[in-house]
């Protein structure tokens, strides 16, 4: 497709897999029942598309209400959410700014395993950009916790990213206590100011 876009033809490729279409397209069109809702950057409609459902928010999840556990009978995903260095729950990061994952999880029973909560970062054609983890396991009692990952100023380029959320052991070979793939999205943006 960009070989024939570069040869002077327009193309119009119509999908919803936001990897596909970031990974070809420059620009995007969201339709809703035929009408366009929104036009411009293909991060920027991604990040409506994902955000057009007023129930979900690209940039939080919680598991506390659902009827669908995530995990196992050892550990279970409680919520994860991207924060703004103002501390707010948001989908949109300056690439100027700090801001951190946080994931909520709950230990529901005593045992030998150290739970290692581990963050998955795929940009939006579904490259992996990293994986990363605490720096510190151990053994935990049962309770509430949080774990994050900080994403320092200008550490990712501008664009969409999708983040995975997970906590493993390794006590026993790896052992996935659960793993929400691409649960968290958010968007990379590069303040633009003209210079007179």
């Amino acid at each position: 497709m960009k070989d024939v876009s570069g040869e002077g033809r327009t193309v119009i490729f119509v999908s919803h897999s936001m990897p596909t279409i970031t990974s070809l397209c420059s620009k995007a069109v969201l339709l809703e029942k035929g009408k366009i809702v929104s036009q411009g950057n293909v991060s920027d409609i991604v990040m409506n598309y994902y955000a057009s459902d007023g129930n979900f928010s690209p940039a939080s999840v919680t598991y506390a209400e659902r009827d669908r556990p995530v995990g196992d009978e050892y550990v279970r995903m409680l919520s994860g959410c991207i924060v703004n260095s103002s501390g707010e729950i948001t989908p949109e990061i300056s690439i100027n700014e700090n801001a951190k994952i946080v994931l909520k999880y709950q230990i529901l029973q005593d045992s030998n395993y150290k739970f290692l909560p581990n963050f998955h970062f795929y940009t939006a054609d579904g490259t992996c950009a990293f994986i990363t983890s605490v720096e510190k396991i151990e053994i935990l009692p049962m309770g509430i916790y949080e774990a994050e990952c900080v994403l320092p100023m200008n550490f990712l380029n501008e664009g969409a990213y999708f983040v995975g959320l997970a906590i493993s052991s390794f006590e026993s070979g790896v052992r996935i206590h659960f793993y929400e793939q691409n649960i968290l999205s958010f968007n990379i943006k590069e303040d633009r100011k003209s210079v007179v």
